[in-house]
């Protein structure tokens, strides 16, 4: 019984473990793909054509 609780307890610890982990590296993935999202926008927007659209929107 004490064994059953023990083995319990360190599954539930490792898959908490294991989600933490998993969250983490999403985190950064994500974060890298919103990091070079906004360099994008912010090269397009630097363009002297984008300057010349936006105003054509304005």
């Amino acid at each position: 019984m004490v064994m059953w609780v023990v083995g319990v307890w360190a599954g539930c610890g490792l898959l908490v473990a294991l989600g933490l982990l998993v969250g983490a590296l999403t985190e950064r993935l994500g974060r890298g793909r919103r990091m070079q999202a906004m360099i994008d926008w912010t090269a397009a927007a630097s363009r002297p054509e984008a300057a010349d659209y936006t105003a054509r929107a304005a």
